[in-house]
């Protein structure tokens, strides 16, 4: 970290590829969309505020995971079916740090909509061996490398997504804008401002839930700054990578009203610990947001939507063969943590669920996504069997 007076840089910033960099980054390079001016939209799906799109591949339709923090992707099942050609292998790193092998195919055409996307390099995942993906059902990931190639308007409340090029943006969805710059992965990284002092590095991740996740390095010299309103303790373990490997982990969940994103203010911002500085749909999914490649621009139009202080659990839940079900995640004070549960504790049943194996773990994914506002659970720590604890959505301060 580089500190000055009103200025620090963010490390830690998600560097994907690591190794084979030059043959890869020439992969990239190439590719082609033929059609020279288009506008088409297309609906998607909204699964715990990541947005999951069709796409077609030789007349075949998948779900393929719009994310803006990752290349483009295929699960090892469409490249055993598919067999496209390798073009290299290549060391990866996920938003978690851990690093693994992968293979690059090219992918001769994939269509978003009737718009045909030539030659792309991808490379061939295990949606599997993350929990959360696998119950999402994902095929892919339409990554940034992909995006590149023309602009994109990502609309959350009408759950739209529309692809354009060779036309000027639609001025109601100028709003504000933002510059980015774009590195080898063609990631958009930009800056932000917080009480005088810039936050570099920052990159937008539709592939993000959260708000803003920074390095504790980054968190703790935001608190001598006193930048944020409120901070709370989080414990548990961490497993949001997509190699999904499981570490403990110690971080915060942090509020503030003091920073800005450009001329964008965030009343209420929700600041986490994590690995790399990273935007995600929390706050994106407060504007209809247009990414302009040709300039290297963001729009983000506003939205008719209160900006209403944010309801928790104060828990998250995880699953792994070992322990099935099980609380990975609780952030101190929370109403969670109120009624004395602990990180590690199996889950036995929530509300009418029984909660056990992986599918169990999926009803409880999709009984996330309703949004409802309370939680009935019935837990074993170490010693005994728990009574039932309700649980209600309620604010951290």
């Amino acid at each position: 970290m580089i500190l000055t007076k009103s200025r620090f840089l963010l490390i830690g910033l998600v560097l994907l590829f690591m190794g084979c960099m030059p043959g890869l980054h020439r992969s990239f390079l190439k590719g082609d969309l033929p059609k020279t001016t288009f506008k088409e939209t297309v609906a998607c799906e909204n699964n715990l505020g990541l947005l999951i799109l069709p796409v077609t591949i030789r007349g075949k339709s998948y779900r393929f995971l719009f994310d803006s923090g990752a290349p483009l992707s295929l699960s090892k099942e469409i490249q055993e079916e598919l067999g496209f050609k390798q073009v290299t292998k290549s060391m990866m790193r996920d938003s978690d740090g851990t690093t693994r092998a992968l293979k690059f195919v090219k992918v001769d055409t994939i269509h978003v909509g009737s718009i045909p996307f030539i030659d792309q390099t991808a490379f061939v995942g295990d949606f599997k061996a993350h929990p959360i993906l696998e119950c999402m059902q994902l095929d892919g990931i339409l990554g940034s490398n992909m995006m590149r190639y023309c602009n994109w308007t990502i609309d959350y409340q009408n759950l739209e997504i529309t692809l354009f090029k060779g036309m000027e943006l639609d001025s109601n969805l100028r709003g504000k804008e933002i510059a980015f710059r774009s590195n080898g992965q063609f990631d958009m990284i930009t800056e932000w401002e917080a009480k005088g002092h810039a936050i570099t590095n920052i990159k937008v991740d539709y592939g993000s839930v959260y708000g803003l996740t920074l390095p504790k390095q980054a968190i703790s010299k935001l608190q001598e700054y006193e930048v944020f309103d409120t901070v709370f303790a989080e414990t548990g373990w961490k497993r949001s990578g997509l190699f999904a490997q499981s570490s403990p982990f110690e971080g915060v969940r942090a509020f503030t009203d003091s920073m800005k994103w450009g001329e964008i203010e965030l009343p209420n911002l929700e600041v986490k610990t994590g690995h790399s500085g990273l935007i995600g749909s929390k706050v994106l999914s407060r504007f209809v947001v247009t990414i302009d490649w040709s300039k290297r621009r963001l729009h983000f139009a506003p939205v008719q939507k209160k900006n209403e202080i944010e309801k928790t659990f104060g828990l998250g839940l995880g699953y792994n063969e070992e322990k099935g079900v099980f609380v990975q995640t609780l952030v101190h004070h929370s109403v969670a943590d109120q009624a004395g549960i602990k990180p590690g504790m199996k889950v036995l049943k929530l509300n009418t669920l029984k909660m056990g194996d992986k599918s169990s773990y999926c009803g409880y994914i999709r009984w996330a996504n309703s949004e409802d506002q309370q939680m009935n659970l019935w837990l074993v720590d170490e010693s005994d069997t728990l009574a039932p604890i309700q649980l209600i959505k309620s604010p951290l301060f």
